[in-house]
């Protein structure tokens, strides 16, 4: 009965949330920029609008990735407010609305406190750039207290380099790309820019003369991201290789693997291999889920290109 009554008076204070945000909407929020689901989301139209001088109750922590990328799914959104809030608003600065996330189980890294998830997606049409992030605590009343905020970077996928090589598809299945690049010194062996191993740079020790320094690591090749990484649907549909200084002279090779295609049934990919600036060559292709049954890791994937410099 107790749990009931509980229940009975979060709800009732989610309802008069909603009357007080102006009223909580059928709708998914499909049009919005961020798009939050799971279990009690509701969307509200309008602006999260902040009160710094409320007394309603404080939000103590945001988990939220710094850098997102338009048309990322599947991503997590959580914090905790003060206990004896019932739910929290979320929403990002200059967006069309808001949410209501109901807060439920008790943050047991930081008793009392109480948690609040939801999942989040960033529609394409999301503006490049900086923004901001706001979260506002709410009591059973429909009290609301100030906001949290957190700075989020929405990225654009696109790296500049003297040699860039870029993979990009159009599914949200998981490929990675490989670069096999040259030696670094003579008698040595090629190395291979890919997601477990995203610098030419071989790992140093202690006895080797300590970490790289910030000259050195400028002089390597990096691999900038591994997209859509165990099918953790990122948005961001590329992959780079690139190098900031004039490449190592010798050959190149470049392999496109279909780790997994995360459900999809194909995903047409291109790759783009541009010097100086320069369009050395494009290839394309097709992955399907036959192409994810061989073994993955170093060596793994389709040759596309082969180029020296």
């Amino acid at each position: 009965m107790a749990r009931t009554k509980t229940r009975a008076l979060v709800w009732a204070g989610l309802t008069l949330l909603a009357a007080s945000c102006g009223g909580a909407s059928p709708e998914s929020g499909i049009e919005a920029w961020l798009q939050l689901s799971g279990a009690g989301v509701q969307y509200v139209p309008g602006p999260l609008v902040d009160d710094p001088a409320a007394t309603g109750p404080a939000v103590h922590s945001i988990s939220a990735s710094g850098k997102i990328f338009p048309g990322a799914v599947g991503r997590s959104i959580s914090g905790s407010v003060q206990m004896g809030a019932s739910a929290a608003l979320l929403g990002l600065d200059g967006d069309i609305g808001h949410y209501i996330v109901p807060a439920s189980a008790m943050d047991i890294d930081n008793p009392p406190d109480l948690m609040f998830a939801a999942t989040a997606a960033l529609a394409l049409t999301t503006p490049l750039g900086p923004t901001t992030m706001r979260v506002r605590a709410v009591a059973p009343d429909g009290s609301a207290g100030p906001a949290m905020s957190q700075n989020v970077t929405v990225q654009a996928t696109a790296v500049t380099g003297t040699l860039v090589v870029s993979l990009t598809w159009d599914t949200e299945s998981d490929l990675d790309l490989h670069v096999v690049t040259p030696p670094l010194m003579d008698g040595g062996k090629p190395i291979e820019l890919w997601s477990n191993s995203r610098t030419t740079l071989l790992p140093r020790g202690p006895l080797d003369g300590g970490p790289y320094t910030d000259d050195e690591l400028a002089t390597a090749g990096i691999l900038d991201f591994d997209s859509n990484s165990q099918c953790l649907i990122d948005g961001q549909l590329n992959e780079n290789a690139y190098w900031t200084v004039p490449p190592p002279a010798g050959h190149y090779i470049v392999r496109v693997d279909a780790f997994s295609m995360c459900g999809q049934p194909a995903a047409r990919w291109m790759v783009t291999v541009t010097l100086d600036g320069t369009v050395l060559g494009t290839y394309v292709g097709v992955a399907t889920d036959s192409d994810t049954r061989f073994p993955h890791g170093a060596g793994a994937g389709l040759t596309v290109a082969e180029f020296d410099l």
